[in-house]
């Protein structure tokens, strides 16, 4: 699994590669952000000057086996560290929110050659943008202190707001699409991708001070990023893994430095 690394405040961050059975953290990129692992042994990540770019990758022996291209330098991200508007599929198509002088912006898709196609024309304030498995589907959230998960059916030309309240944030889909996982400022939560039942909450998910980051490839895992128990200040940030149907205790998959 592909983690962000950082000490305090996050002013030197490095893009390390998890061993789940393990919890051993390898350094990738160093000085990296986020990364996506695509199909044919390539590495996209971005960095904290807020550029994307593409190496040659071993995951076999976590080597990077060449020079860094560039891929993109218009993809927004927020924070001190690049917390990217943007996701990739394990084919390397990607989409991600143009940066621009407007809180408002297009999605915009990007294939591996580099070309792009708008995904979502109408302009507003998308956040985290994730694929479906099907590829027909875009699952974002509303970014501002009213925060709201949305899914939008390219095929249908649909927008259909799954969640009321104040912070919903960073949706990620089950394996099957059938679902997705979200993140609020006290639980994680879990909605069908159709809306057809309400939110539940998931077990064991809270105190969580972080997020929901994706699911396990059998879907039986939600894989978190935070802090238990405190606020960040206080501790270090971890990588858990938390049961969907609350049969098993959380698990600590990595205590990264």
């Amino acid at each position: 699994m592909l983690a962000l690394q950082c000490a305090a405040r996050c002013e030197t961050p490095d893009l390390v590669a998890v061993d789940l059975k393990s919890g051993e953290a390898t350094v990738v990129v160093a000085g990296g952000t986020r990364g996506w692992y695509l199909e044919g042994g390539t590495l996209v990540y971005g960095t904290t000057d807020k550029a994307l770019f593409a190496v040659a990758f071993d995951p076999a022996t976590l080597a990077v086996k060449s020079e860094p291209v560039p891929v993109l330098s218009t993809v927004t991200s927020s924070g001190t560290y690049g917390i990217w508007m943007a996701v990739s599929s394990k084919s390397g198509s990607m989409i991600y929110l143009r940066a621009a002088g407007s809180a408002q912006s297009a999605l915009v898709g990007v294939d591996r050659s580099g070309t792009e196609r708008t995904v979502l024309a109408r302009p507003d304030r998308y956040g985290g943008p994730r694929w479906s498995p099907d590829g027909k589907r875009v699952a974002t959230y509303t970014v501002g202190p009213i925060a709201h998960v949305w899914v939008h059916d390219l095929a249908a030309d649909t927008s259909t707001e799954l969640t009321q309240g104040k912070l919903h944030i960073r949706p990620a889909w089950s394996p099957d699409g059938t679902q997705l996982v979200y993140s609020t400022d006290s639980a994680i939560m879990v909605t069908p991708a159709d809306g057809s039942r309400p939110p539940s909450r998931v077990p064991n998910g809270s105190p969580l001070i972080g997020n929901a980051v994706d699911w396990s490839a059998d879907g039986k895992w939600i894989i978190t990023d935070g802090c238990w128990n405190g606020p960040p200040s206080s501790q270090k940030e971890d990588v858990y893994a938390i049961r969907v149907d609350g049969l098993a205790p959380r698990r600590e998959l990595s205590r990264l430095p």
